[in-house]
Parts: structure tokens; sequence; C-alpha cells
């Protein structure tokens, strides 16, 4: 059976015996294993609040592959698409800030971002504002993301 088969059917057995029906879809990207998820039940559930059931799952089904087949497996789910739908709604809000921190020429501070959600601003700022520079501060929960102009060095 192929690594894409035994991942799948692991996964399969996982969710059956949560009793919560999901279609399962694998991709491969070079030593990252994509999987994603779909169901018609609720995907809230999976989800959770600020992705952090799925977080969960995902750290959990990386160690149940670990443990079957004996080896390190990366891999990234996404559920209902969830994962590239939030990220286009936070390339929104960076483009937003960004134009905002450009037009006021002051930093502005984000609060109760993930890291998944900081990492993708973070990127987005970096592509899409040459002008600017964007990074965390504080530790936790009260992890912050600045975004600002950088500073004219001469």
């Amino acid at each position: 059976m192929s690594d894409q088969n035994e991942v799948k059917k692991i996964i399969l057995e996982f969710f059956e015996k949560l009793d919560f029906g999901v279609n399962v879809e694998i991709e491969k990207q070079d030593e990252l294993y994509l999987i994603k998820l779909t169901t018609e039940e609720d995907p809230a559930i999976l989800i959770g609040h600020h992705a952090m059931t799925l977080s969960s799952i995902q750290r959990l089904i990386s160690v149940i592959l670990y443990r079957q087949l004996e080896r390190k497996i990366d891999v990234l789910v996404d559920i209902n698409d969830y994962r590239s739908t939030q990220k286009t709604r936070l390339e929104g809000i960076a483009d937003n800030v960004g134009k905002r921190v450009m037009e006021e020429s002051r930093a502005a501070t984000l609060k109760s971002f993930s890291p998944f959600e900081r990492r993708v601003i973070h990127e987005y700022i970096a592509t899409n504002f040459s002008e600017l520079t964007s990074y965390s501060e504080g530790e936790g929960a009260d992890r912050t993301l600045v975004i600002e102009k950088k500073e004219n060095k001469k």
C-alpha cells in the first residue's frame, strides 16, 4: 500500500472512532502531506475557536502517523477549505491595515491572532508593502503583531 493510501486509511479510522463523517483527499508536496477534509457535519466543531481544535487534530494525526508508520510525517490539515478562506480574510485585514499605516504614518498593533494567522499577515505585508515591516511582540496569549513603516536609514 502506498504512503498516501496508508495515511488516508489511518485518518479515516481516526475520524470513524470520533464518529465524525469526513471525506479525505491527500496531496503530497515534497515531504508535506496536505490533508483536505470535507464534512457535511458542523465543521466548526472540528475547527474550534481560532482554529485551536484544528491545530490539535493536526498534532494528533501527526503523532498517530508517527506511531503507526514509525517515522515522522509532516502534515497540514484543512477542513472544508477553512485555511484558504481564512488566508483570504487575513490578507484583506493585512491590506487594510497596511494602507492605513502608510496613510497615517503610525504603527498599528493587532491582537488575538494565532501563530498561523500572524504568519499569513507577516507574509502579506512583506510581499505587498516594501515600505513596511511587521514583527511580533510578547508571549503566549499576549502576543501582538506590529506593522509599521521601515525607518529611513541613510
